[in-house]
């Protein structure tokens, strides 16, 4: 804890600002967005690519990238050509390596490819793919709140993304995104409820031991969407005909897809 709070101290926020724990009573009903200590441009590279590494197991353990798994297996069975797919915002790219992972062994012919506006995780995605054998993965840096997507990609999804961003911003990504892909876009991220949490206070304790993930894992949920607001939010995008489900741990699924 020492630790977490001399962090807290090198980045100019108060300690008030990563509560570990709520008030009795408190609901959550008002959205907190603060930028998250993993955000820093002054992290130590170590440091961060520790967190990288924290975040890649709780996807892994949270069933991340299964959620995605039989829409783009599905649309993948339906096409005479591999299923082009683009995770934005793909931090250490481990969605992209578990997607390729799960096309690979299951025969699926698809090329999934990620892009963020951080080149050190761009580096970090680089190198997780390599090791891991994913070597035809293509990441590439773009700011998606400045930039168009790139138009040839069917599926374009995100996963941990839009808690990240105010509602306009949230709003206009996800436009982005309707507008480049060619047949869905399917987003994954947090629901800002008591019980989730929890299970990102205590679970990212017991997950991992980089102090970023202790930190920025409970402030997540206080900057993520309530329910009500992520349909309004769709709903803006274009993409409220979409399919919104909710599901373990805490989090939200949308598969829009394109008329």
């Amino acid at each position: 804890m020492e630790h977490e709070t001399q962090l807290i101290a090198r980045s100019g926020f108060a300690i008030e600002d990563f509560p570990q724990t709520l008030p009795a009573g408190h609901r959550l009903q008002e959205r907190c967005l603060l930028p998250e200590l993993m955000d820093d441009p002054r992290l130590d590279d170590q440091l961060h690519y520790q967190a990288l590494d924290g975040l890649r197991r709780i996807n892994r353990i949270s069933r991340c990238s299964k959620r995605f798994w039989p829409t783009l297996k599905q649309l993948a069975n339906t096409m005479d050509r591999p299923l082009r797919v683009l995770d934005v915002a793909t931090g250490g790219g481990d969605v992209v390596a578990s997607l390729s992972r799960m096309a690979q062994r299951s025969g699926t012919p698809m090329q999934i490819d990620g892009c963020d506006i951080s080149r050190r995780a761009l580096r970090y995605a680089r190198l997780h793919a390599e090791t891991t054998g994913m070597k035809n993965c293509r990441f590439f840096a773009i700011d998606v709140l400045k930039e168009s997507l790139p138009g040839e990609y069917d599926v374009i999804l995100n996963s941990l993304f839009l808690h990240h961003l105010t509602r306009c911003e949230a709003v206009r990504v996800l436009a982005n995104m309707a507008a480049a892909c060619r047949r869905a876009v399917l987003i994954s991220d947090l629901r800002r409820t008591r019980w989730g949490y929890f299970l990102a206070a205590a679970g990212s304790r017991l997950i991992t031991r980089s102090p970023i993930v202790h930190l920025d894992g409970a402030q997540s949920v206080r900057a993520a969407w309530s329910d009500t607001e992520i349909k309004g939010i769709t709903h803006d995008a274009g993409l409220g005909d979409g399919e919104l489900t909710f599901h373990w741990p805490q989090r939200f699924f949308l598969k829009w897809c394109k008329p």
